[in-house]
């Protein structure tokens, strides 16, 4: 778990570097577009692995709290997660 950690806060040290990302909201999904980036984060999870997804989800700027939550074997998700999935 400490590997997607430092994996999504690396990913998003370099993607903060070349590019402005908006500061993201302290609470839930934002916006549509967010829960759309985390409902392909969470496809890329079981296509590709761990690091995928959390690379592609900081490339959004999606919270490296809530990426780890979501991508987490445990993870809590939302209904609509779940009956997304493969």
């Amino acid at each position: 778990m400490s590997h997607l950690i430092s994996s999504v806060s690396h990913v998003q040290a370099l993607a903060g570097a070349s590019a402005a990302y908006p500061e993201p909201a302290p609470v839930g999904r934002p916006d549509q577009l967010t829960a759309q980036h985390i409902q392909v984060g969470l496809v890329l999870h079981q296509m590709l692995g761990e690091a995928a997804a959390a690379a592609y989800l900081a490339r959004h700027a999606v919270e490296a709290k809530v990426a780890q939550r979501v991508l987490s074997d445990d993870g809590r998700r939302r209904a609509s997660d779940a009956d997304s999935h493969l």
